[in-house]
């Protein structure tokens, strides 16, 4: 179901102007296609747009003859959320969205394992196995997920899903490093899915390896076609990050838009705030004391040498 609801904050004009299109994807864990994903869309400045719409059985969505604006995109299910923010200009925008949950279908990964496989006896083993440790996960019987799926990878070696899901149960019950091998070894099976480098970025976080989380969340967003040329986009993308709590994504967006501008004070200042989220002094003084030297009575000018002064003593 579409539903459009049109808020006259201010008076729109008649005047008819081009438009601009949105499709997007939206996966889960494993990178499967989501389906029945709640899809909002808000435009930013009035005439206030609000469009909310719920993705295909393919995960897919989309919107024709969006007036030219800024968009806020928030998808949302079972109580996973991820929100960008969008321009629409007149052409059409493709954005990819992700989720941390697991489809309702079975991963066609491992549908593709049991191919392999000619023997009814052995394909029916396999299945029971990789059902039994799905179930046993849910369950939060982590050994016995454990047994069950490398049980099925002491047949079937190259089982993208087995090595996924013991990085999901590894990462339930603490066993931070063997998560790490486990989705390190997933992703090396499907380089080109992003899920593996995402929840490495949990992990690495959680060990306080910000670097490493970086990094893996910068495969993840070049896998998923995230990281582009535009400035004002990708700083706009760390912002929303930065809003909500992400500082590991927020500060790879903003290293990202330094990248293409290095003269983006706004930029440097909230590097800067990611480098002291994280405990390294020295990058937060090198990217505040840039941003002052390019925006010296900026808005966050104020703000800048405070902190400089409080570091610094």
């Amino acid at each position: 179901m579409l539903l459009v609801v049109l808020f006259l904050v201010a008076p729109p004009t008649l005047a008819q102007t081009a438009t601009g299109n949105l499709r997007g994807t939206v996966t889960g864990q494993g990178d499967e296609p989501l389906a029945k994903v709640k899809v909002m869309i808000e435009s930013t400045k009035p005439p206030v747009i609000r469009i909310e719409d719920e993705t295909d059985e393919r995960g897919r969505f989309s919107q024709m003859g969006l007036r030219p604006s800024d968009y806020v995109i928030t998808v949302e299910k079972d109580g996973e959320r991820q929100r960008k923010v969008v321009r629409i200009q007149t052409d059409t925008v493709s954005q990819n969205f992700y989720l941390d949950i697991a489809s309702a279908t079975a991963p066609v990964t491992f549908l593709e394992v049991l191919a392999q496989f000619r023997q009814k006896d052995q394909v029916e083993e396999l299945r029971e196995l990789f059902a039994q440790g799905v179930e046993a996960n849910a369950a939060k019987n982590y050994q016995e997920a454990v047994t069950n799926f490398n049980a099925v990878l002491a047949i079937a070696a190259d089982c993208y899903d087995c090595y996924y899901y013991l990085g999901l149960v590894y990462s339930a019950s603490s066993r931070d490093a063997d998560a790490v091998t486990a989705f390190t070894q997933a992703a090396s099976l499907k380089p080109e899915f992003a899920a593996p480098h995402r929840r490495l970025v949990n992990v690495y976080n959680r060990q306080r390896k910000f670097d490493e989380a970086g990094q893996a969340f910068t495969a993840a967003a070049q896998i998923a076609g995230e990281l582009g040329t535009n400035s004002r986009q990708l700083f706009e993308r760390g912002m929303g990050f930065w809003t909500d709590s992400k500082v590991v994504e927020a500060k790879v967006y903003f290293e990202q838009t330094i990248s293409q501008d290095s003269r983006h004070a706004d930029a440097h200042y909230h590097l800067g705030l990611t480098n002291l989220s994280q405990g390294n002094s020295l990058g937060a003084v090198s990217a505040l004391e840039r941003y002052l030297e390019l925006d010296r009575n900026g808005d966050y000018a104020d703000s800048a040498r405070a902190m400089l002064e409080v570091i610094k003593q």
